[in-house]
């Protein structure tokens, strides 16, 4: 999955740290909210493959995204 950030002038730009988050395998869905109350928008993925399951990806505020927990796709 590619992340881009809105640089306010209604250009999006790569994330500089990682424009490309692991977000599992077959991703079948995308939703984002403040997962951790911190204001800042994070997502979770529905994925598929094999069985299903999901990821959680919380931003640090920069557009920076948490890598996957352990047991986590």
């Amino acid at each position: 999955m590619s992340v881009l950030l809105n640089d306010g002038t209604g250009s999006l730009t790569a994330s500089p740290a990682n424009a490309t988050v692991a977000a599992g395998e077959q991703t079948t869905g995308l939703a984002l909210g403040d997962i951790d109350g911190d204001g800042d928008l994070d997502f979770v993925t529905t994925n598929y493959l094999g069985s299903p399951s999901s990821s959680v990806r919380i931003n640090n505020g920069s557009g920076v995204f948490t890598a996957p927990a352990v047991g986590q796709k």
